[in-house]
């Protein structure tokens, strides 16, 4: 396995980082948080690393850390899941918010996964819950209690008319700003003011 890739990263875009080592360009197929996360064109990059083979094809995943890392070898484990819905459910929620999803068995924030309908996301659910007692997943953190900052920040945005897809965003880049520990109505507050 190629476990990371450290070099230039030349070029990235929401789902791909090309990162040049040693004179060679390894493209590397990224969900939308280790977009965010990733540095400038031109900067030196490091990412953790998976490398899927299938019988006609080899394809590098990268993640910012372990943690997704691991995240996404638990998401690719579960029956009918494959690297390309792990890496939407991870485009969508870090490890920890993701954890804290399953935990709440909030199937209708799973819900906002594109191409995750409901008996989906109650079946991802259940096979969730029993991997995150394995070692490896979210390895170091502790879910926070149901009724989070962020579930309830959501829930309140929902109260006032905005849809759960548009809300659960606005609550992710309101948290991005304010920090892990923002209370809910501070998320709020940023959430409508538009991040």
């Amino acid at each position: 396995m190629i476990e990371r890739i450290r070099g230039k990263l030349i070029a990235k875009t929401p789902a791909n980082a090309v990162i040049e080592v040693g004179g060679i360009a390894f493209s590397v197929a990224i969900p939308l948080t280790t977009w965010e996360w990733l540095g400038a064109v031109g900067s030196e990059a490091t990412l953790m690393t998976y490398l899927h083979v299938r019988e006609d094809i080899l394809q590098l995943y990268g993640f910012e850390s372990v943690a997704a890392r691991e995240m996404f070898l638990q998401l690719i484990a579960i029956n009918g899941v494959g690297p390309k819905m792990g890496l939407a459910i991870l485009s969508r929620f870090s490890p920890e918010s993701l954890m804290e999803v399953v935990q709440n068995q909030d199937v209708r924030r799973f819900q906002t996964v594109p191409g995750v309908g409901k008996r989906t996301a109650e079946r991802l659910m259940v096979e969730l819950k029993g991997k995150f007692g394995a070692t490896g997943a979210g390895a170091g953190y502790e879910p926070s209690p149901i009724g989070s900052a962020v579930s309830e920040a959501i829930r309140a945005l929902e109260t006032l008319g905005i849809p759960l897809v548009q809300a659960d965003e606005a609550v992710r880049k309101a948290q991005k700003t304010l920090g892990a520990e923002a209370p809910v109505a501070q998320l709020v507050k940023q959430a409508l003011r538009g991040g």
